[in-house]
């Protein structure tokens, strides 16, 4: 029964993270900032949910299996300090028409960026691993 839960929530927060996406991206002229708007409080919302689960599930493994329960922290720990790095490295520069999404100071210009930046990171990190690991193996298998 637990399995189908978890299922259902991971099925439906992806649906709605990529009918956000569809929405933005799908939407044309005025009802675009609107839209975006939206999109945004959606993905604060999921950011936050998925933070405070992270969280909780860390404590959550931390008094069953202490040893597990520290990678997570470490892995959490980790996520932040590559925000932080995003974030210094992010010009923090604030765009005319990122003013209409709400974005009006650099300090929030700056935690967007060093999001995304560390989802770079993270993203080519994890390709450079799995090549690494492909190759290593193919290697190892001569």
């Amino acid at each position: 029964m637990k399995d189908s839960i978890k299922k259902a929530i991971y099925i439906g927060l992806f649906s709605i993270s990529i009918l956000n996406a569809l929405l933005i991206y799908m939407t044309k002229g005025k009802s675009m900032s609107f839209n975006v708007g939206w999109g945004l409080i959606a993905m604060y919302v999921l950011m936050a949910a998925a933070f405070i689960l992270a969280i909780l599930l860390a404590v959550k493994s931390l008094v069953l299996n202490a040893k597990s329960g520290k990678m997570v922290l470490i892995g959490i720990a980790i996520l932040l300090v590559l925000v932080g790095i995003g974030y210094v490295v992010d010009d923090k520069e604030i765009l005319d028409g990122w003013k209409n999404f709400n974005v009006t100071t650099s300090s929030m210009s700056g935690l967007i960026g060093g999001s995304l930046i560390a989802t770079w990171i993270i993203l080519f990190g994890a390709v450079g691993l799995t090549l690494f690991a492909s190759i290593f193996d193919f290697i190892k298998r001569l």
